[in-house]
């Protein structure tokens, strides 16, 4: 209970710097001090941070859902940063985006032949000693995590179940967009002339870049991949252009060209039903969804449904179908982190659950 008798302090009022402007939020720290802010908490990789410039392409400015103070700026092996407090430790910041507060814990030596049969099973290799004791922490947690929800599922608890699959121990190129937009691409293709081709990512995440406001492996929409196409008269095949999970200089190459794509259609936001009229007439659809849960990483079988799912979304997918499963409505959507996730690629989401992780939200297709 508040007693003015101890008062240690008054404020007379507080100002707001302009949203995005990190020169404005230099002079303020520079002439009147730490200053409040809000950054992105919603990845695992801060928990682990122990020293340098932390920079993660993964952090997201639309997601602000932690509160940290801003002490001081400055440069460290010619990477700008901020200096940020984050409760009782300090951080070197590149940007202000991303944190998650959690204690990193001890390795569980009874876990190691597990360990080295996990990276055996899916060809993981470590560079240096520090990242792999930081993705053991992770594929720990996560190990524990899988455990416990499917001790639950067992009891009835769940309409899923996970499991530990490649993702366990996180980090990729974030080129679900692109993934995205030629997987529905593809099947109009397939739909209008009979074969099946494969388009290239690699040709969205290095060419539609600067002018359609893509990001390359930092993110990027499936609306302006298509115009992408639409505007470059075509997409390379996969075959020529191959995946390569990291950003590169654009080599379209017409001769190579697989496909065009005439129009793109965006779908009424929120609305099941007519998502399930266009999967139904027109074929796969580009959504966009919150996937940033480890509950979605991990998923193995069922239908998903995790109340802590929000429709800020985050993650570029396909929805390719649609039933029901032990009563329960689902979408049948494909990812793009290979035949190792969830069911052959494949989750289950659910469906008529109130736009469930967003999945309506977003929805468009190509049209050829």
């Amino acid at each position: 209970m508040y007693n003015p008798t101890g008062k240690a302090a008054k404020c007379r009022g507080y100002r707001e710097i302009p949203e995005g402007n990190e020169k404005a939020l230099k002079r303020a720290v520079a002439r009147v001090g730490p200053i409040s802010v809000a950054i992105d908490a919603s990845l695992t990789s801060f928990q682990f941070y122990s020293k340098g410039v932390y920079y993660d392409e993964n952090c997201n400015s639309d997601n602000l859902n932690h509160a940290v103070l801003a002490v001081g700026y400055g440069i460290q092996k010619g990477n700008k940063h901020w200096i940020i407090k984050n409760r009782r430790t300090w951080l070197a910041w590149a940007l202000l985006a991303c944190s998650y507060a959690a204690a990193p814990v001890d390795r569980d030596p009874a876990l190691d032949h597990h360990w080295n049969l996990w990276k055996k099973t899916y060809g993981k290799q470590y560079k240096e000693k520090n990242e792999e004791v930081a993705r053991r922490l992770i594929w720990e947690k996560n190990l524990k995590f899988v455990t416990l929800h499917n001790l639950e599922h067992s009891m009835g608890m769940h309409s899923y179940d996970l499991g530990m699959n490649h993702l366990g121990d996180m980090g990729a190129c974030g080129a679900c967009w692109a993934f995205s937009a030629v997987g529905a691409l593809e099947a109009q293709l397939k739909l209008k002339t009979g074969k099946l081709v494969s388009l290239s990512a690699q040709n969205l995440v290095d060419c539609s870049t600067e002018k359609y406001g893509n990001k390359g492996c930092n993110g990027g929409f499936m609306t302006e991949a298509f115009q992408y196409i639409i505007d470059n008269n075509g997409i390379d095949s996969e075959a020529s252009y191959p995946y390569k999970a990291t950003d590169g200089k654009c080599r379209y190459d017409s001769k190579n060209r697989a496909a065009t794509c005439s129009k793109y259609t965006e779908l009424p936001s929120g609305s099941e039903d007519d998502l399930k009229e266009a999967v139904a007439n027109k074929g796969p659809v580009s959504v966009a969804i919150d996937a940033r849960h480890s509950s979605f990483f991990l998923y193995r079988s069922g239908v998903y449904y995790d109340p802590s799912c929000t429709q800020n979304v985050n993650h570029g997918v396909l929805v390719v179908g649609y039933g029901n499963l032990n009563g329960k409505d689902y979408w049948l959507v494909k990812n793009s982190w290979g035949l190792n996730f969830g069911d052959q690629g494949y989750i289950r989401m659910a469906r008529n659950s109130g736009n469930h992780c967003g999945i309506a939200s977003y929805p468009s297709y190509p049209e050829i």
